[in-house]
């Protein structure tokens, strides 16, 4: 009995590497808080899940699949081998962004995919900051979708 509608895993063995496959959803990610979808939507806003050059404004310079600047690289746990080789490598920069929401989830009343974006958007007080609403509700409608 299917105990998730409409989602249909299948696992692959290459080699000693597992590998879920979800449809709509692209491999290579870190697990964690983040659901993969919400992940993906995530990836495909930011970048349209490219690992995009370094781009720098407003102050900020950020690189890579998730738009990840070096602060939020070093809030994040600091995965990897640097900041802009992390931010270029798919796992490493989903899994930088699994350990920065986790650590900045106690921030917001939800765990939700909305609440996820804004965090990711807009840092610790993402939640509170409606600047980073648009952006959000962008992630979310793209995670709702039935892919």
């Amino acid at each position: 009995m299917n105990m998730l509608p409409n989602v249909w895993l299948w696992t692959l063995c290459i080699g000693s590497i597992w590998l879920i496959i979800s449809p709509g959803v692209k491999a290579n990610f870190a697990q964690g808080i983040v659901p993969p979808k919400c992940l993906q939507c995530l990836c495909d806003i930011e970048s349209s899940c490219r690992p995009n050059p370094c781009i720098s404004g407003s102050g900020l310079t950020s690189c890579g699949y998730f738009g990840i600047s070096e602060d939020y690289y070093n809030a994040c746990g600091r995965p990897g081998n640097g900041w802009k080789e992390c931010a270029a490598d798919k796992f490493c920069s989903s899994l930088c962004v699994q350990n920065y929401i986790t650590a900045q989830m106690h921030n917001c009343a939800e765990k939700n995919c909305l609440s996820f974006a804004r965090l990711h958007h807009g840092g610790p007080r993402g939640c509170y900051n409606p600047h980073t609403m648009t952006h959000a509700l962008w992630v979310q409608k793209c995670a709702t979708q039935n892919i």
